[in-house]
């Protein structure tokens, strides 16, 4: 299957940047979009979102998510979260993998509702490392109807700046 990459609006938010920061909605990294909304008043929550489709018809096969780890988890962890279309196999984990680089990790389902179901992981300290150093990022999962698990490869251009840019804002809170 073909796909192209197109950037879009995110998902729940993680990273909490400060009304006076100059982050705003739609910001692009590279390949990554900031997406934000209004958590509280004075307050934005923010993640950087690619979402990729089919070029066939657009259809979505999946939005993938990065934002800093909340505080408490270890320094430096980045959360990556997985949003796709249901009718996933839910006893198979979702696999991700920074190409060329040697660490890799399985996702968790965390939920699924009508429309769509969502896998997250922390990232730890190697693991956003490798995506700093990466070109491309594979996910994998598998679907109900089909024999084949669905794999699909991102672009983490723009990772570096994006993480860089939302951990700032959120050190000057």
């Amino acid at each position: 299957m073909i796909l192209r990459v197109l950037l879009s609006l995110g998902l729940t938010c993680l990273a909490t940047v400060g009304q006076a920061q100059p982050l705003e909605n739609g910001t692009s990294f590279r390949d990554w979009t900031l997406a934000c909304r209004a958590a509280a008043v004075g307050q934005t929550d923010c993640v950087l979102s690619q979402v990729l489709v089919t070029s066939e018809n657009q259809e979505l096969v999946a939005e993938v998510t990065l934002a800093p780890a909340q505080s408490g988890d270890e320094k430096g962890a980045v959360v990556i979260v997985m949003r796709v279309p249901t009718g996933v196999v839910l006893r198979l984990r979702p696999e991700f993998v920074v190409l060329g680089q040697s660490g890799g990790a399985d996702l968790e389902w965390l939920t699924c509702d009508e429309r769509y179901c969502t896998a997250a992981r922390t990232l730890d300290a190697d693991l956003v490392a490798d995506l700093r150093r990466g070109v491309n990022a594979r996910l994998g999962y598998r679907r109900m109807e089909e024999e084949t698990p669905a794999i699909f490869d991102f672009s983490l251009l723009g990772v570096t700046a994006g993480l860089k840019a939302l951990q700032e804002a959120a050190e000057v809170e």
